[in-house]
């Protein structure tokens, strides 16, 4: 029941975006890739909330959103490091489902309530984590001018947990080119 009412949360959600063909016009919780995270949240706020995921500087930085959140459990928004503009580079939302085939249903379900809102097409691409190397991921991804949309389901394999703090989890992911161009750069 709670995964039918998400899924219809989700279809709700989706369908005054028609027409989306711009990573900024894909919203998630209101936000969308290109604008200004302080229309959200204040720069204490941001500045609070920074996951320490590098040890030092990089380009870009990660921080944690948990406010206010109708859709999802949690959202990872990555920013330009010295950005005083706050510009969102990339949205990632999580949803943490009991177990794998669950995911794989949802990740599914919302995969299909997005094609039939917006007018773009997911390719179903599964592989091998590329730093945990014994976990699978599954996911469809979605090409639009200036990033991608990706919905993607990881339950982790338990040689990957016994060596890593890392949770199961579906993610539904709106990234810029310039943040992909980053992860493809080991994050430098």
């Amino acid at each position: 029941m709670k995964r039918l009412l998400l899924i219809l949360i989700l279809t709700f959600s989706f369908q005054t975006l028609t027409k989306a063909d711009d990573i900024r016009d894909f919203e998630i919780e209101g936000m969308s890739v290109g604008e200004s995270l302080l229309n959200h949240i204040s720069v204490e706020k941001i500045e609070n909330n920074i996951i320490p995921y590098f040890k030092d500087k990089r380009k870009y930085y990660v921080i944690k959103y948990v406010e206010n959140l109708n859709l999802y459990d949690d959202l990872e928004i990555y920013l330009k490091s010295d950005d005083n503009n706050y510009i969102i580079k990339s949205i990632s939302a999580g949803l943490y489902p009991d177990n794998l085939k669950e995911c794989l249903k949802s990740k599914d379900d919302i995969v299909r309530n997005i094609n039939s809102s917006l007018t773009i097409e997911f390719k179903e691409s599964n592989y091998n984590h590329h730093y945990y190397i014994n976990t699978v991921t599954y996911n469809s991804v979605a090409t639009v001018k200036g990033g991608s949309i990706r919905v993607e389901c990881i339950y982790y394999d338990l040689k990957d947990k016994a060596n890593h703090d890392v949770i199961d989890n579906l993610s539904i992911v709106s990234k810029s080119n310039e943040i992909e161009k980053w992860f493809k750069s080991n994050y430098e």
